[in-house]
């Protein structure tokens, strides 16, 4: 059924109206110490299929504990998505592109973006913003660094190791003033947990004497955030921090106490809404904030009620810059004990915003799962029948092989990205074979959905021009002609050279190009809108054709994932 619907590739259907898609999903996932990546790739809404779910990143350098990703995001930079991620172990920033686009993040695409441990000294960062003004911010609240940072490339280099590329703007320790609607109060500059952002604003949750969001942005060249509303109050839900005004819907009792019980009973513990997230709603910029409390432990505030699961949203109704006023932060989502619901989530382990959702890394029971929050209603919340996409991803339900291979998964926090903003349709494995040093090297480029007008172009790179390339794409990499694939071509003269596909159809090219290693062979595909297609895998190999000295070359396997509409 495959072959029949790729005998049309060349054929331009007519090209449907792409639906609301889910957004892609990364893992910041701490077992294995990896950032794993979720893609739809059949449109079913779920994460669950067949190569749904790999690893993004790995450094592949000593298993678990060598490094530990904290925090991610992805922002696109002149068109291309570029990775960033906090390494708390090494005390490092990293950045990454996928610049090979064989849709992961191989040893050498990565790049140390800010070498925090040399250059700001020992720490534990943690939360992670990138601003409009192209400035990436993180935080910590360990070690010798503690505070809040800003760096940004000014040379163009790639990293923030330069100097005037980095400045502390709140360092701990000392009277660190924010602005509230009371007048001024000092705040507690070493214990930042949590970034979020939108625009040049960047919003930290602070935990310690405070346990409350606090909002800056810098306004003017100085290497502070003490001038006039650079720093002030944005939420402060528990009222720990008696020197702050109290949102007026949590102090009236409106919303839901996230005071609780101290340990043994003595004195008060308070629930965190260090998870954080943005976007922006009909022109308005909504926030969004979830505790982190386990349903396990301590879960009940000092009237009863469970905070485990609870997301709230928040709009600056006045543009005083702050969500304290009363309606201005409303409960959005209750998966907690006391909820009623069939739908717990245990614990939020994760938070971010994108046009489709809000999604939520969570752990259910054992299982790292990723949850989304819908509005459809349009009534501020999410909190009705339909509006809970339970366990989108769901480590313990997998098809295929699991990209989890130490223990049980632990996601520290999630991103999320539109799907196709990194290259998620294209993989390659295997050897290339080939006389001499240069072997065929796969490319790839364009939009795998079934029936987009563009399509992609699967490309052969690294070879002497004016020679035939020939693409055989297969259906199937487990036999050819009754023989079991991988099949090791020694058997036909062609030591060091592996077949990974059955290779029902061929296309040849030329090469073009100059140099010995210039040539390049590029085949056009354009799929016609065939539901046959929908999450279809198409393995693929090239072959390079130098007759004159009876040599031939084979590229890796490459698999194209083909997107549903």
């Amino acid at each position: 059924m495959i072959r029949s619907s790729l005998l049309g590739w060349f054929v331009l259907g007519a090209a449907p109206a792409l639906g609301q898609q889910l957004s892609d999903v990364l893992l910041v996932e701490t077992t294995q110490d990896q950032l794993v990546r979720l893609t739809d790739f059949d449109g079913d809404g779920r994460y669950q299929s067949q190569d749904e779910v790999r690893v993004l990143y790995y450094d592949g350098m000593g298993g678990s504990n060598f490094s530990s990703p904290r925090s991610a995001l992805v922002r696109l930079e002149a068109g291309t998505p570029a990775l960033y991620w906090i390494d708390t172990q090494r005390d490092q920033l990293f950045r990454a592109v996928d610049e090979s686009g064989n849709g992961r993040i191989d040893i050498g695409e990565d790049s140390r973006y800010r070498y925090i441990l040399g250059l700001d000294g020992s720490t534990s960062p943690d939360g992670l913003a990138s601003t409009s003004d192209g400035a990436i911010w993180w935080c910590s609240d360990g070690g010798v660094a503690r505070g809040l940072f800003r760096c940004i490339d000014l040379n163009g280099n790639d990293d923030a190791n330069d100097d005037g590329e980095s400045e502390k703007l709140i360092p701990a320790g000392g009277v660190q003033w924010v602005e509230t609607d009371a007048g001024s109060a000092a705040f507690d500059s070493s214990n930042l947990l949590r970034l979020a952002s939108f625009g040049n604003m960047v919003v930290a949750y602070v935990q310690g004497d405070d346990e409350a969001a606090f909002r800056f942005e810098k306004r003017n060249t100085d290497s502070d955030l003490a001038d006039p509303g650079e720093s002030r109050l944005f939420l402060n839900a528990t009222g720990k921090n008696s020197a702050f005004p109290q949102n007026a819907d949590w102090q009236s009792g409106l919303l839901r106490s996230l005071v609780l019980p101290g340990p043994g009973g003595k004195g008060q513990a308070y629930a965190r809404l260090n998870y954080l997230a943005s976007r922006q709603e009909s022109g308005q910029t909504a926030w969004y904030f979830a505790t982190n409390q386990a349903a396990g432990f301590n879960a009940l505030n000092i009237l009863g009620q469970a905070v485990n699961g609870l997301v709230f949203r928040g709009v600056d109704l006045n543009a005083d810059g702050d969500l304290q006023e009363a309606g201005e932060v409303r409960a959005y989502f209750d998966g907690s004990l006391t909820s009623g619901s069939p739908f717990v989530v245990d614990q939020i382990t994760g938070l971010d915003a994108a046009s489709d959702g809000i999604y939520l890394g969570a752990i259910d029971g054992s299982n790292a799962v990723v949850h989304r929050l819908r509005d459809l209603n349009g009534d501020g919340d999410a909190l009705d029948a339909g509006e809970l996409d339970f366990a989108l991803f769901d480590d313990s339900q997998l098809a295929g092989p699991s990209p989890f291979f130490i223990g049980t998964p632990f996601v520290w926090d999630i991103a999320v990205a539109p799907q196709g903003w990194f290259q998620n349709s294209f993989i390659d494995s295997g050897t290339p074979c080939g006389p001499g040093s240069n072997k065929p090297k796969l490319g790839f480029s364009g939009d795998a959905h079934v029936g987009a007008p563009t399509g992609f172009d699967l490309r052969v790179e690294n070879v002497a021009p004016g020679l035939p390339a020939v693409l055989l794409v297969g259906t199937d990499t487990t036999s050819w002609l009754g023989l079991p694939l991988p099949l090791d071509l020694a058997l036909f003269g062609l030591p060091g050279c592996t077949l990974y596909q059955n290779a029902m159809l061929r296309f040849t090219l030329l090469t073009t190009g100059s140099g010995p290693s210039g040539g390049v062979a590029k085949l056009p595909v354009v799929l016609q809108n065939d539901p046959q297609l929908y999450g279809a895998e198409i393995p693929l190999q090239w072959v390079i054709v130098d007759a004159a000295a009876g040599q031939f070359s084979f590229s890796k396997l490459g698999v194209v994932h083909l997107l549903a509409p």
